[in-house]
């Protein structure tokens, strides 16, 4: 035999070798890669399960664990392969025993391998783990918080329009829409989110799109798909009992001018036929107001309250809308927050003071909306202080479906606080000028503008503390 015809023959068996090495090695990646498909899918669902249980914890640990099981099925992991202990002693806590307000989630299950078993490598075992808390040093910043989860085809934030939105506090949606959690409608809008000194998120359960397909029109780090977040406020009591109605001795005051024949309007506090509960009407300020000056008082508001035409300062308090919506602002109306009743009153944005428009309804006074409108002159809030409600300025009924509009116009308005909704529908318009908030929470979004700035700046001097369930593992 020649030496040709002798490593011929070897060629053959080292061929045969190699290939089952290559085949093996592909196998083993193929199987790697579905491994990791397998392990991410479990570790978001156990982050999300983890986080949906947290928000019942300290209290209701019961309903944690059902919360947390409810969670993972939606995501595909039934119960027989999830674990949920709570209360749970993390080991990262360093003092004292807070286990009451951690939860554990632990998803396990045995898959069967593909490839790799003809190198006898018949299953896999796949599993991820999450821990997530409810203590009061778990906090995130939000300045956009959308919470619904079933507005598909409607994403939870779309942003139409050529405005720019710059928040200081994370923009986050729980949907899970398919055609955009969070969608930018418009190549001429733009969102940029800077948290302290860095770049925030923009994130969502859902995928997050761009007019275009894709995230550029985002300065900030998109994230999707994050964690369900859920509402931060669901253990939130609802604001102070019902007024009475307001007594005569707090009855709008007239400021000026001093030689106005206008008296109080019908339906108002004071006027010679008062709104009650037993028959509401609107206290509204029509067109023909528009050079008066009148301090208001917080109270009760059976039939809706409408200031479209004048000057007011808004006594601090709770100003209780039982039906028939609120109005405030506009072309030829001034609404400036203020913290007493000395003179001279603040102008713009120098307003003082802190309300908290409630929005609800009553068996006679079916429920309105909320209108928040620049207009051409000067719009300034400051949020309710005190008690469990400080650092709120609009806080709506839980069951109501009503919009909330906050429209900048020509004018630059400034609504300081916490606005929040957990049904209701916010629509933001910055048109030609700036809106100043600094939190909004609520159910779904519809945010535009014409040229006109909308800043989010969530300073923690205005708005509640935010604690929300985090994950910490």
């Amino acid at each position: 035999m020649s030496t040709t015809e002798s490593s011929r023959g070897q060629v053959l068996p080292i061929f045969a070798l190699s290939l089952v090495a290559l085949l093996g090695a592909a196998a083993l990646a193929f199987d790697a890669g579905l491994l990791y498909v397998e392990r991410r899918d479990q570790q978001n669902a156990a982050d999300a399960a983890a986080l949906a249980g947290a928000h019942y914890l300290p209290g209701a640990p019961g309903d944690a664990r059902t919360a947390a099981l409810l969670l993972a099925e939606k995501n595909g992991y039934a119960a027989g392969r999830v674990t949920v202990t709570t209360p749970y002693a993390w080991s990262g806590m360093s003092t004292g025993d807070h286990s009451a307000s951690f939860i554990n989630v632990e998803i396990s299950e045995t898959r069967p391998s593909f490839f790799a078993s003809v190198l006898g490598f018949l299953d896999w075992n796949v599993s991820a783990r999450a821990v997530a808390a409810n203590e009061d040093d778990v906090l995130v910043d939000f300045s956009i918080l959308s919470l619904d989860t079933e507005s598909c085809p409607q994403p939870g934030i779309e942003v139409a329009g050529k405005g720019f939105i710059d928040a200081a506090g994370d923009v986050h949606a729980d949907s899970g829409c398919s055609n955009g959690a969070i969608k930018m409608v418009s190549n001429k809008s733009s969102i940029q989110v800077i948290v302290g000194d860095k770049k925030g998120a923009c994130s969502a359960v859902g995928p997050i799109k761009g007019d275009t397909g894709d995230t550029s029109q985002w300065d900030c780090t998109v994230i999707t798909p994050a964690p369900w977040v859920g509402d931060p406020f669901e253990s939130k009591p609802d604001p102070p009992e019902r007024p009475a109605s307001i007594p005569d001795s707090q009855a709008m005051q007239l400021l000026g001018p001093d030689d106005s024949e206008l008296e109080i309007p019908d339906g108002c506090p004071g006027s010679d036929n008062p709104a009650s509960s037993l028959e509401p009407a609107v206290c509204q300020f029509p067109a023909n107001y528009k050079d008066t000056s009148w301090l208001v008082q917080p109270g009760l508001y059976p039939g809706g309250l409408k200031l479209n035409a004048g000057t007011f300062y808004l006594m601090p308090g709770v100003y209780y809308i039982e039906g028939g919506g609120i109005d405030l602002g506009g072309g030829e109306a001034n609404v400036i927050s203020v913290a007493s009743a000395t003179e001279p009153f603040p102008t713009g944005e120098d307003c003082d003071g802190g309300v908290l428009i409630y929005n609800t309804k009553s068996d006679l006074a079916p429920a309105g909306p909320i209108n928040l409108n620049g207009g051409d002159s000067d719009f300034c809030l400051k949020p309710y202080r005190g008690g469990d409600w400080d650092g709120f300025v609009v806080f709506q009924d839980r069951s109501l479906t009503e919009e909330i509009t906050l429209n900048g116009s020509d004018t630059d308005m400034s609504v300081r606080g916490t606005v929040y909704s957990k049904l209701g529908h916010v629509k933001i318009n910055g048109s030609a000028a700036e809106i100043t908030l600094d939190q909004i929470i609520a159910n779904t979004f519809y945010i535009s503008g014409g040229g006109g700035t909308i800043n989010a700046e969530r300073k923690r001097e205005f708005v509640p503390d935010l604690t929300i369930a985090g994950l910490v593992e």
